[in-house]
């Protein structure tokens, strides 16, 4: 990743600059094999704090914030940065062994290097990460994830990172925030609301 980003900052161009900050984040990450989990976080922490469109490994996105609304934020932060051992901890509160483990083996598949479906363009360890999402939030909620309004936000997240809902038949966007609250809850600068116009 060092090799990459002092590539980019030699041959500057549009696209390196969106992808520069991605890279330097790779930097700071453990060195570890989980490459899915890796690629998301990094697209989602330069969204968050450096306001970076969401140009690559969407539907991986989708799925860690999915996740991080589940068993939180700082799980998945401290299993970029310092160990994996909360994140195992956590999905075994509610999956068996095995389960845990095949969620640790998906997030170890690089998000690129997966077949994926022609028609619906998700890959097949997107799909497998979905079951099992779907089996932790059940067994933690004891109720069916289909109707959870903020999951399926995510699932329908924008490149930009925005979510859409409802208030009262107007349609509002907005951008997601897990890991820097302070972009939400700082004075410094209130959420812009957007309406949708149709």
């Amino acid at each position: 990743h060092r090799q990459d980003t002092i590539y980019m900052l030699e041959h500057e161009s549009e696209y390196s600059k969106l992808v520069l900050v991605h890279e330097f984040i790779h930097i700071a990450q453990l060195d570890n094999d989980y490459s899915y989990l890796k690629e998301a976080s990094a697209e989602i922490i330069a969204h968050e704090y450096w306001d970076r469109p969401i140009i690559s490994y969407q539907n991986a996105v989708k799925r860690i914030y999915a996740l991080m609304s589940i068993i939180g934020p700082e799980t998945i932060w401290n299993a970029n940065f310092t160990s994996t051992d909360l994140l195992k901890e956590e999905l075994g509160k509610y999956l068996t062994p095995e389960e845990v483990t095949q969620f640790m083996d998906c997030l170890k598949v690089k998000p690129y290097n997966q077949k994926f479906d022609e028609e619906t363009g998700i890959g097949e360890t997107d799909k497998e990460i979905d079951n099992l999402i779907k089996k932790l939030y059940e067994r933690k909620y004891n109720k069916q994830m289909d109707n959870d309004y903020t999951i399926n936000s995510i699932y329908n997240m924008t490149s930009e990172g925005n979510i859409h809902y409802f208030v009262t038949d107007e349609e509002i966007s907005t951008p997601i925030y897990f890991f820097n609250k302070n972009k939400i809850y700082g004075p410094t600068k209130p959420v812009q609301l957007k309406k949708i116009v149709k």
